[in-house]
């Protein structure tokens, strides 16, 4: 990749190998997580059913921890 911020570093350098143990989304700010057998995925959007889906402005989609 030719950029050279942290993010490209670490895709260039990382296993990019792993697996889901647990999807949780928040419908409301505040509100308790919601725990998630399966989600769909909105490109460009996160998750369908959390507070954020459908969001603009944001760079980050998920959080993945």
């Amino acid at each position: 990749m030719s950029e050279n911020r942290p993010i490209h570093l670490l895709l260039d350098t990382l296993p990019q190998i792993g697996h889901v143990e647990w999807i949780g989304v928040r419908q409301a700010r505040g509100g308790p997580m919601v725990e998630l057998k399966t989600v769909r995925l909105l490109p460009n959007q996160g998750l369908g059913g959390d507070r954020f889906e459908g969001g603009t402005g944001s760079t980050r989609q998920v959080t993945l921890i």
